[in-house]
């Protein structure tokens, strides 16, 4: 995506806290979906590390 004029940033936590359909895959669920949000911070800027991905694209540079 970067390489076609997207800024990717990384959404949801890291990847590997994440199972079916988002849901969170580790038990007790409220200890790890608060891990899930404290990774938020990190995989903002590293979005290969994310459970999912925002593109954006700004059209005015077009």
């Amino acid at each position: 995506m970067e390489k076609l004029g997207y800024e990717v940033y990384g959404i949801d936590g890291w990847k590997k806290l994440r199972g079916y359909k988002g849901s969170i895959k580790y038990r007790p669920n409220l200890f790890w979906a608060i891990i899930s949000d404290i990774t938020q911070k990190v995989v903002y800027r590293y979005p290969k590390l994310a459970f999912r991905l925002l593109a954006v694209k700004n059209m005015e540079s077009i």
